[in-house]
């Protein structure tokens, strides 16, 4: 094998590595940030759930308001 062709093997491992390395940290990342509802919603579902939140948070801040 030429040098030429060693030098772009060991670039192209470099690179493999590095990619598998940051898929890693991004994964790792992402887990981290999303908690223990690391589940994916349907969009039906993920509007139920906004809804509800939003109804929780309209509660909270009418009762807000009345103590006032």
């Amino acid at each position: 094998m030429s040098t030429n062709t060693k030098l772009t093997l060991l670039g192209l491992a470099v690179v493999v590595v590095l990619g598998f390395v940051l898929q890693t940290m991004v994964t790792g990342y992402l887990d981290k940030q999303m908690g223990a509802e690391s589940q994916l919603l349907s969009p039906d579902e993920a509007a139920k759930q906004a809804k509800k939140e939003a109804l929780k948070t309209q509660k909270k801040f009418e009762a807000a308001s009345k103590n006032k």
